[in-house]
Formats: C-alpha cells, sequence, structure tokens
C-alpha cells in the first residue's frame, strides 16, 4: 500500500520515523513523529506525521500503535536524554517496541538543532524533499519550518531532522579480517 500522494510506482531504499518526545497532556510541547523515506536516486519523502499532546502511556501506545502501522520495514528512533533516566526511558521503549529495529540517538550533535536543520534544509532548498502529506498537518508542518528556530513549538522540524540525520548516515560494513 502507497501513502497518499506518493507515485505508486516509488520505490523506497529505506524508511524512518523519528520521535522527538513530549510528556504533557493537552498543554506545553508536542510529541511528533515524522516518517520519511529515500529513493535510490536519493530523493527524500516525507510521508506521514503523527502529532499530539499526550501523557506518558497514551504516547507510548501510539508509538507501538504507528509502528505497527509502518511495518517493520521502518527503523524507529528515539533520542536518550542525558542521565540514568534518560537511559531507563529508551530501554523500556525499546522493550515495548520487541521485533522492530530501535535506533537509539545519544545526543545532539554539535551545534545541536540547526546543525541537524542546515542539512535538511540544504536537500529542501535543491528540490530533493517531497512530501505525501496534504490540507492541515501539512500546513502547519511548513508554518512551523519557515519560522524555525523561532517557532513556540519546534517538535516537528526536530523530528524531521533527527529521522533525516538517521536516514542519511552512511554505515560501514567491516569484514572479517584474514
Amino acid at each position: 500500500m502507497h501513502e497518499l500522494g506518493v507515485p505508486q510506482d516509488l520505490k523506497f531504499k529505506k524508511k524512518v520515523r523519528a520521535w522527538d518526545k513530549a510528556a504533557l497532556a493537552n498543554h506545553g510541547d508536542y510529541t511528533t513523529g515524522v516518517c520519511l523515506a529515500l529513493t535510490h536516486d536519493g530523493q527524500v519523502w516525507i510521508l506521514d506525521i503523527k502529532r499530539g499532546q499526550w501523557d506518558t502511556d497514551q504516547r507510548e501506545k501510539i508509538i507501538l500503535a504507528t509502528a505497527h502501522a509502518d511495518g517493520r520495514d521502518t527503523k524507529i528512533v528515539i533520542e536518550q536524554e542525558g542521565g540514568s533516566a534518560g537511559l531507563d526511558a529508551v530501554r523500556q521503549a525499546c522493550k515495548r517496541l520487541h521485533g522492530f529495529v530501535v535506533h537509539v540517538e545519544k545526543h545532539a550533535p554539535k551545534g545541536g538543532k540547526l546543525s541537524r536543520a542546515d542539512a535538511f534544509a540544504t536537500q529542501v532548498n535543491f528540490g530533493n524533499v517531497h512530501s505525501a502529506l496534504r490540507g492541515k498537518i501539512w500546513d502547519d508542518f511548513v508554518r512551523e519550518a519557515m519560522y524555525f528556530p523561532d517557532v513556540t513549538h519546534d517538535d516537528q522540524v526536530d523530528a524531521t531532522c533527527l529521522a533525516y540525520t538517521v536516514l542519511t548516515r552512511q554505515t560501514v560494513k567491516i569484514g572479517v579480517l584474514k
């Protein structure tokens, strides 16, 4: 099944959903999960955004339900906050997500949010990022991105840039030494 707005013949090399978590229901920051995909020719697609102000239990149920909806071919990315509480939270999240590939980002890159956003913005500005989204969710995303970093809530940009960082990270395979 293909997402809304994605050409039927488009094949993805890799899919990632990154979560920017918040812990309060009905006020404060939003929890946001952004799903990005990379094509074989280097195009990035924004496939889906889940966003809401949920308490911790509801948030974790939504993350699990979203993982099932995305399928096991979508890597799940979560950030580990500092200290033992951050480690405990990551361990619990991974336990809930048995059977899924979970990538833990242990710290923000040098330069923080802005350096992560620069890499993604470069691809947007050169026309290499496309969206399957339409309507209010897309309009809200575009508004936040246009005014980043001077916005009240930057959760969608944070989750998108985290997903992009992991989606485009090169991995090195180490063979057997002889």
